[in-house]
């Protein structure tokens, strides 16, 4: 592990443990504050309708929409970086890398164990979005659509959180 991916995921702990550890009053006007919203069609309350108790479905969605704006900002925090010390070359680093923040996040908790079409609905999302930026090698437009990409799915899980969709 390169020193560069230490940090990150360092810094992605870090995040996790704040967002954690924050006063709990709306987890969407927290979020909101973070980041705007992307405009995007990807539509997951189907998915988290699968869960009828709503207060679970509304946490759940809220959870996945911080661990991928936590992801998408450890993109383009890493696409800041000088190019000798960027921890992601590949799409693949950055799919690992979603991963990651997710079990630090969740501590091992698995969305598809409630949410089994949660997967698949990300997952083709993203490889449509992306298409040879999924596992290629990042360059700044890679690295961009994948940032953006992130952000798609951060707006969908904050519209099931937010009940907007």
């Amino acid at each position: 592990m390169t020193e560069g991916t230490r940090l990150l995921t360092a810094g992605a702990m870090l995040g996790a443990v704040l967002l954690f550890s924050a006063p709990r009053s709306s987890s969407v006007d927290r979020r909101l504050d973070a980041a705007p919203l992307v405009a995007t069609s990807l539509n997951l309350a189907p998915v988290f309708a699968s869960n009828g108790n709503t207060a679970d479905r509304t946490r759940h969605a809220g959870d996945a929409c911080r661990i991928f704006s936590i992801a998408a900002e450890g993109v383009e925090w890493d696409g800041r970086q000088p190019l000798t010390e960027r921890s992601f070359v590949e799409g693949r680093q950055v799919d690992q890398h979603i991963v990651t923040v997710r079990k630090f996040f969740s501590h091992e908790w698995k969305f598809r164990d409630a949410y089994p079409q949660f997967g698949t609905a990300v997952s083709e999302h993203l490889k449509a979005r992306l298409g040879e930026h999924l596992t290629g090698g990042l360059t700044d437009d890679a690295r961009r659509q994948w940032a953006l990409a992130l952000r798609e799915v951060e707006s969908a899980c904050a519209a099931v959180e937010g009940g907007r969709s």
